[in-house]
């Protein structure tokens, strides 16, 4: 359950990033049925349709995913996992068009992540020991691991594209940020990222508190304007937050007196 928790936040925070596949599906049912001039109210609509299955979608995956990762129940994951194969059939048919890109393998893999997460929590548990260990996992821990992988995400991808185009081409205009920076940036987000993993893994809660607060006050000090930070800011402050509060730390701290543990050790 571990694993298809995991995998589906993972897929799931791609799918958030990286709408491909689901936002074209309403086109491909709603258009052809409206035909080729379609009102101008309906047209509207489709598109608010779009979007909303777009990151409606994922959302509805990373709930399914926290839930099974509580011990809530698999339902919300099992019926919304198995949706991220119309992004896959979109991503199939851009690489078979454009084989030789490697972004759109890589795309292919994300997108595959819920579905194959749903897959593995349809399987039956081969372990009721450790299922009903990680079923005391509170929900803050839930929610502090997916904000922290949101809030990594987006903003790791700018610092690494920043941090290879100042490598290569040079800060020509002298307003970009110090390497220095970008590189401690980049450690601290993922740092946060494994952090979050950890946290899921009930592996440790510190391992995602110290860098997503770290990382929100270099973002602070280095008084960036770019809007794609100050929207992401907050998710790993929240991250953060969330992961010292005392039903987390106790949660992970009774790990080794569980009973999963216990016959583990036996």
């Amino acid at each position: 359950m571990l694993v298809a928790g995991v995998l589906t936040i993972v897929g799931a925070v791609a799918g958030l990033l990286l709408p491909i596949g689901l936002a074209d599906l309403v086109t491909r049912v709603l258009y052809p049925l409206l035909g080729e001039f379609p009102p101008a109210w309906v047209g509207q609509l489709a598109f608010a349709a779009v979007w909303g299955i777009a990151f409606g979608v994922p959302a509805l995956q990373l709930a399914g995913a926290v839930r099974l990762l509580s011990g809530r129940g698999r339902r919300l994951l099992l019926l919304t996992g198995p949706l991220s194969l119309f992004g896959v059939g979109r991503v199939v048919q851009a690489l078979a068009e454009r084989p030789d890109d490697a972004g759109w393998r890589v795309l292919l893999v994300l997108s595959a992540l819920p579905v194959l997460g749903a897959l593995l929590a349809a399987l039956p548990p081969t372990r009721p020991a450790a299922r009903a260990a990680a079923a005391s996992m509170p929900g803050a821990a839930g929610v502090a691991a997916v904000l922290g992988l949101l809030g990594c995400a987006f903003p790791l991808f700018q610092a690494v594209l920043a941090l290879v185009d100042r490598l290569v081409v040079g800060d020509r205009t002298g307003s970009g940020q110090p390497v220095a920076l970008l590189v401690l940036e980049v450690g601290l987000l993922v740092a946060t990222f494994v952090g979050a993993l950890l946290l899921l893994g009930r592996r440790s809660w510190l391992g995602l508190a110290v860098p997503a607060a770290a990382y929100c006050l270099v973002a602070g000090t280095a008084n960036s304007s770019s809007s794609s930070v100050i929207l992401a800011a907050p998710l790993p402050a929240g991250a953060a937050v969330l992961a010292v509060l005392p039903s987390v730390r106790r949660w992970i701290g009774t790990r080794s007196d569980s009973p999963g543990e216990g016959e583990a050790r036996a």
